[in-house]
């Protein structure tokens, strides 16, 4: 299950970053070097996951799918394989309305409207059922998942902490 989840997430995160991203110029170069220096894992602390999402994380985990860095914190308890996931993107969408557009040129027939509620961090926010949660800001895209049995926290809890990580972000 483990594995099907995160890569789920890897494939919508590239599927996401992929988007308007043809662009092989000097910029989007640069803008991918500068996504490579950006650690996830330091985005948040354990004390503020513990106080959003109600398990304290283990030891985060540091990883690099393709050029996306992510970050995966376990359960301190090994009770479950993950509590949070984030990985860090190019931004890939100028807006809401783009955004859904994106989604349903992505899932087709298994895209609904109704999963995705608009939430107030970065430049714009998307809790997308219990299962995900997008940050856009600037020049990047946050995605977060969350644990494996319970999904995320309520949209309030997905909103403060996408604004910590907004915060450290920039």
């Amino acid at each position: 299950m483990r594995s099907f989840l995160r890569t789920s997430i890897y494939a919508l995160t590239a599927s996401l970053a992929a988007c308007g991203s043809e662009d092989a110029s000097p910029v989007a170069e640069s803008s991918s070097n500068a996504l490579a220096q950006i650690d996830p894992c330091t985005l948040l602390t354990p004390a503020e996951i513990e106080m959003h999402i109600g398990t304290a994380p283990g030891a985060p985990e540091s990883a690099m799918f393709g050029a996306i860095p992510t970050c995966t914190w376990p359960a301190a308890d090994g009770s479950e394989s993950q509590i949070l996931h984030v990985s860090v993107a190019r931004r890939a969408t100028a807006d809401y309305e783009s955004f859904l557009a994106d989604q349903q040129e992505a899932w087709g027939e298994d895209y609904s409207a109704g999963e995705y509620e608009l939430v107030d961090a970065g430049d714009f926010a998307v809790r997308q059922d219990a299962a995900m949660f997008f940050v856009f800001t600037g020049d990047y895209q946050l995605n977060f998942a969350g644990s494996l049995r319970d999904g995320l926290p309520s949209s309030e809890a997905c909103k403060e902490l996408g604004q910590i990580a907004v915060s450290r972000l920039r």
